[in-house]
């Protein structure tokens, strides 16, 4: 699998589909140098400034270009926001009340995109300083929200509902889910680089979905 994929977690539930960006970075952000490492390793190419993206060119995108560019659809979009307006962790912030829509679409370009902070930053309109702490604090949030999503079935007939919806997509039977990995390149950490040396012959770290 490509090393640039989005890492996204698909919950399926009886009535609705919520994708679910759990990002690996939230648990990596503190370790020394990883930050750094990541950074680096990211296009330092100039990009030309984009005026009002948020506010002017997003909202024009048709529905196919929202999902190439965002890698979801609205509709799971919007009921992500949704549910991350919700939690105390994003409204605890202190300052002027955080655009939840902006902060989110900030996040799914970060982890789904190889720019540098500073051409991030410069598409959003914001310091590479914000842009970071966006980062780390919609981490945060995405992981509270999970284990409200993220419900295995507990039950036969739990089981048995999970398994004819999986049914009916894949037409696999007696199955409840599927997993996937992915390796995402970093430069060689200082401490123990063997450890994230992986069969392809350079460092990442593994996300797994499910």
């Amino acid at each position: 699998m490509s090393r640039q994929c989005i890492p996204v977690l698909i919950i399926q539930q009886q009535n609705a589909n919520y994708t679910l960006m759990y990002s690996a970075f939230y648990h990596l952000m503190s370790a020394d140098g990883f930050l750094h490492n990541f950074e680096e390793r990211r296009s330092s190419e100039s990009i030309p400034r984009i005026e009002n993206y948020y506010e002017l060119t997003v909202p024009r995108y048709s529905p196919d270009d929202f999902k190439m560019h965002f890698r979801l659809t609205r509709a799971t979009f919007e009921s992500t926001c949704s549910r991350i307006s919700r939690q105390v962790e994003f409204n605890r912030q202190k300052g002027p009340t955080p655009n939840v829509q902006n902060e989110l679409l900030m996040f799914i370009w970060y982890i789904g995109n190889m720019e540098s902070f500073r051409s991030m930053a410069d598409r959003f309109e914001t310091s590479k300083g914000s842009y970071h702490a966006n980062i780390k604090r919609m981490s945060s949030v995405l992981v509270s929200v999970m284990p409200a999503v993220e419900k295995w079935s507990s039950t036969p007939q739990e089981f048995n509902t999970t398994s004819g919806q999986f049914s009916e997509r894949s037409q696999l039977q007696n199955v409840i889910g599927a997993i996937d990995g992915c390796h995402i390149q970093i430069k060689a950490p200082k401490h123990q680089p063997h450890a994230y040396f992986n069969r392809e012959k350079f460092y990442s770290i593994v996300l797994l979905g499910c």
